[in-house]
């Protein structure tokens, strides 16, 4: 059973979605394209969860966010697949982004022929810098 909410601003959110997600379901019948909601409250999307959960227990939901400009959004799909390829893709993303990142650290790696662990590798560069 959805979560009991009181008359106020959340219901409001949730009723808006509800309708959101119907019209989308009447368009779209064929389930071709997944439904974005901008959603900037944490506690609303995750109500948005529970609803979508207990009402509508062939769609799946899932927090992202707009690459864009970032903004939150709460993602609606109509099967399982489309949910995974999406996290699939924003994981390899992310792994992308952090070997990006690692930068200096990976051509300490190369030259020492070892991989180095530590807490704060740029801190022990700088030590090692200042010894020489």
């Amino acid at each position: 059973a959805p979560p009991e909410i009181s008359p106020g601003p959340d219901l409001d959110v949730i009723n808006n979605v509800k309708e959101t997600i119907g019209d989308w379901l009447r368009n779209d019948p064929h389930g071709t394209n997944n439904l974005e909601v901008p959603m900037p409250s944490a506690f609303q999307r995750l109500l948005m969860h529970s609803v979508i959960a207990a009402e509508y227990p062939n769609l799946y939901s899932y927090s992202s966010r707009r690459a864009s400009d970032g903004e939150r959004m709460l993602v609606v799909y109509r099967s399982q697949d489309q949910l995974y390829e999406t996290q699939i893709k924003e994981i390899e993303e992310d792994l992308q982004q952090t070997t990006v990142q690692v930068g200096v650290r990976s051509l300490l790696d190369a030259a020492a022929d070892k991989v180095i662990v530590g807490h704060n590798c740029f801190l022990d560069v700088l030590h090692a810098q200042h010894r020489l």
